[in-house]
């Protein structure tokens, strides 16, 4: 956690000596569930990262920048991955307690890493992030979907090696689908190097 709030401090004190360039915002990508313990402690992990969460939270105080939390497309009560925990007295899936933290800043956002090459079907982005956007809805707090065109593995999780134009189209269909919820934030992409090499 200290790796963490340096980032929040260098930011709020970059911020107070630079007026006129300040940064917008930031974000957290903590994937706490790549670390070896967690699969059998999967509870007080995902409680530490909610933590996290909120004491960086309560660390910006009243400061004007937008926080940005990156988390995969499992952290909701319907998928199962994962368990409900309890946090402040309150128990439920981790993206619940984290849309309840980020409500407390304007602008937050989180970036929902959906990651597949297709957005309409069985396991497809739509249905992957439904859950999510769907209960932002009400929220401040916005969900951005995420979109992956790295050479990675699995190659269903990717955009590498297919055209612009499908990369496109897909979205479309994603942005269709969820222009009339409130909890909608948009597309992200990841990374923008590999998308503008997208012909």
């Amino acid at each position: 956690t200290y790796k963490a709030f340096a980032i929040v401090d260098y930011v709020l004190e970059y911020n107070a000596t630079h007026p006129n360039d300040a940064l917008r915002g930031f974000q957290y990508d903590v994937e706490p569930y790549l670390l070896s313990s967690y699969e059998t402690n999967k509870g007080p992990i995902l409680t530490r990262f909610v933590q996290l969460i909120d004491e960086t939270t309560t660390r910006l105080g009243t400061a004007p920048i937008r926080f940005g939390v990156v988390i995969p497309h499992f952290y909701d009560d319907a998928q199962a991955w994962t368990p409900a925990i309890t946090y402040n007295g309150t128990t439920q899936h981790t993206f619940n307690h984290l849309l309840s933290i980020l409500d407390r800043r304007a602008g937050s956002t989180i970036i929902l890493m959906s990651y597949r090459n297709f957005s309409e079907g069985n396991n497809g982005t739509i249905q992957i992030s439904q859950v999510e956007v769907t209960q932002a809805n009400g929220h401040a707090t916005k969900v951005i979907v995420g979109q992956e065109t790295g050479n990675v593995d699995p190659a269903y999780v990717t955009y590498y090696g297919l055209t612009k134009a499908y990369y496109l189209e897909q979205v479309g269909i994603v942005q269709n689908a969820f222009k009339t919820n409130t909890g909608f934030g948009g597309i992200a992409v990841h990374y923008v190097e590999p998308f503008l090499e997208l012909r």
